[in-house]
């Protein structure tokens, strides 16, 4: 037998599985800490721009007045990003420790029930 470049050797599988983790970490990491601004402003900006075309459909009788309108209370831009980061960190632990350990233990449960 040959050195096949085909094959996947055991040593080297958890690659497969390290790769779209490491991606995922990257992306959470370069939107929290490098782009943490620019993504605050939008995130206010399309906030805005919803508020403004919501109030822009409704007909001069029916608009209220803006004293009484109740705005329920929203994180900041930065919060909603840490929030999104805890998130993002917890999916990446979910699907590097916790999904390959239920899947293996599905995938067993046949073969440990049998007499």
């Amino acid at each position: 037998m040959g050195n096949n470049p085909q094959i996947t050797h055991p040593e080297t599988a958890w690659l497969v599985t390290l790769v779209p983790v490491a991606l995922v970490i990257l992306a959470a990491l370069l939107i929290i800490f490098v782009l943490r601004r620019p993504v605050a402003m939008a995130l206010a900006r399309v906030s805005d721009s919803r508020a403004q075309q919501h109030a822009s459909n409704l007909p001069a009788q029916l608009i209220p007045d803006p004293t009484l309108i109740y705005v329920a209370p929203a994180p900041s831009p930065q919060a909603a990003l840490i929030l999104s980061a805890t998130v993002a960190g917890v999916l990446v632990v979910g699907m590097l420790f916790v999904i390959p350990t239920l899947v293996g233990l599905l995938l067993m449960g046949p073969i440990t029930a049998s007499p």
